[in-house]
């Protein structure tokens, strides 16, 4: 268990949370459910690393049960094994300088480490249960919580690849299979613009980027560009992401747009 420090006042240990947010100077007990989403964590400062989880229901200690996410940002030694201390769906109790909106929170002190908790205990059993959408052109849909999308498989240009559903908040797709509706109707002219278009932007940085000087055409471009995965996202816009095929020595080629404007971008990360 990697100890989160004792920083002896309210403005030190404010200070971990960079971002624009308000605290008090009172520390409180809150405890709750640790969040099946992903932790992570960055350097503080020449003293400290910071730990962030959060935990996905919670309370003050001594008031009513709250459901929306509290990001918890702890402060941990700089060469601290941080990321198994408090694994998904664990109930713990934390001393935590609160901020004014009651969204984030800087953990002071690891006051109790899985405590009983009945009506915790039942969110924590319901956080483990799947939650799928089930839909007629796209098979069923689970959530992945740790991403907070949902994710299936599908069949594009007679291919199966992933396809993932990423809301910009909540849970709610519905928007998002209307875009995916319209996408997948003219999938077949939809293939032929990506392709175009991945030729159009990449393949002169592609031959710049061969170490044996041998300059490939469209078609050995696209016979070893392979498509892996279609993103959704919010207000008509989406994703297609491809293996590379070594053609940029393992990076991703992705081609985004909308509906609305169509392809509008291309990109290697990775």
């Amino acid at each position: 268990m990697s100890k989160a420090f004792k920083l002896l006042s309210g403005n030190k240990l404010s200070s971990v949370d960079v971002s624009d947010c308000e605290y008090p100077s009172e520390l409180v007990q809150v405890e709750g459910v640790v969040s099946q989403s992903g932790q992570g964590g960055w350097r503080g400062n020449e003293n400290y690393t910071v730990h962030s989880l959060s935990f996905d229901a919670w309370r003050v200690v001594g008031e009513p049960l709250r459901r929306n996410p509290l990001l918890l940002l702890r402060p941990v030694p700089i060469d601290a094994e941080y990321f198994g201390d408090f694994p998904a769906g664990t109930l713990h109790k934390f001393e935590v300088l609160l901020s004014v909106e009651q969204t984030r929170a800087v953990v002071s002190e690891v006051v109790q480490e899985n405590i009983e908790d009945n009506e915790l205990g039942e969110i924590a059993r319901e956080l483990q249960q799947p939650v799928i959408v089930r839909t007629e052109r796209f098979g069923d849909l689970t959530l992945n919580r740790q991403l907070d999308w949902f994710e299936g498989h599908v069949d594009w240009d007679d291919d199966e690849v992933e396809i993932s559903f990423q809301p910009e908040e909540g849970l709610d797709i519905t928007n998002l299979l209307e875009t995916a509706e319209v996408l997948f109707r003219d999938a077949a002219e939809w293939q032929k613009k990506i392709e175009a278009f991945a030729v159009a932007e990449k393949l002169e940085l592609a031959n710049d980027w061969q170490e044996d000087g041998n300059e490939m055409d469209a078609c050995e471009f696209l016979r070893r560009m392979t498509l892996e995965s279609i993103s959704i996202l919010p207000e008509g816009k989406f994703e297609f992401w491809h293996d590379d095929g070594d053609i940029f020595f393992g990076h991703s080629i992705q081609i985004s747009g909308s509906l609305r404007e169509g392809l509008t971008d291309s990109d290697i990360p990775g």
